[in-house]
């Protein structure tokens, strides 16, 4: 009996002590903070503010960050810092607006996010205006109490060059 007893206060515990999973409103709220994680990261970008920009990257541990080069291939803090250096070299400033079309998946525990989204953007390049629209998706881990990116890969999407747009170019419909 003493070991029935035992058990059943052992599972008890058990039950009682393990991690319960996130409620709506921190989920909501967790989603929140992944999305002003990556608006922060925006803003230390545009300021070319090396401090700003490294942390939203985890301190230690494997990254992946792609960029929109096929050459601009991140798998460390140093690569992102010498790419972060490339890309402030070249450009004289960045402005990114809103983000469109955000969506963000939490997993289940609230520790792990995916995020894809569209934003504007506006460089300048010497005295050259380059407006821009990208396409991203990152994933975003919550490590000693702060979302950092653990994956990113962008896209700057054409226009006009649909496969719809393309196959009415091919075949034109008579009128």
């Amino acid at each position: 009996m003493r070991r029935a007893a035992a058990f059943l206060a052992a599972a008890a515990l058990a039950v009682a002590c393990a991690p319960k999973p996130p409620t709506a409103e921190e989920i909501a709220r967790e989603k929140a903070a992944v999305t002003n994680a990556i608006w922060q990261l925006d803003k230390a970008y545009s300021a070319k503010d090396t401090a700003g920009v490294l942390a939203g990257a985890p301190d230690s541990g494997a990254i992946l960050y792609f960029g929109t080069d096929s050459a601009e291939v991140m798998r460390s803090r140093a690569d992102y810092l010498a790419q972060m250096r490339a890309d402030w070299a070249l450009m004289d400033s960045v402005k990114f607006g809103p983000f469109r079309n955000i969506d963000v998946l939490m997993s289940a525990n609230g520790d792990v996010a995916s995020v894809v989204a569209e934003q504007a953007a506006d460089a300048y390049v010497g005295k050259q205006h380059q407006h821009s629209f990208w396409r991203f998706a990152r994933g975003l881990k919550k490590m000693n109490g702060r979302w950092v990116i653990v994956q990113s890969m962008p896209s700057v999407p054409t226009v006009g060059q649909s496969s719809a747009e393309l196959v009415a170019k091919l075949h034109p419909t008579k009128r």
